[in-house]
């Protein structure tokens, strides 16, 4: 267990490494950023 607030373990350079928006795409999740600006999938 960490001490620190999710939002700040999620800024961690472990994280950005490990999980980017490639894989998640990959992994067959929407972008809510293009959802939200209207690029559709």
């Amino acid at each position: 267990m960490r001490s620190k607030s999710y939002w700040h373990l999620s800024r961690s350079l472990g994280t950005q490494t490990g999980i980017t928006n490639d894989w998640l795409k990959g992994q067959g999740l929407i972008s809510i950023r293009d959802q939200w600006m209207g690029c559709g999938l």
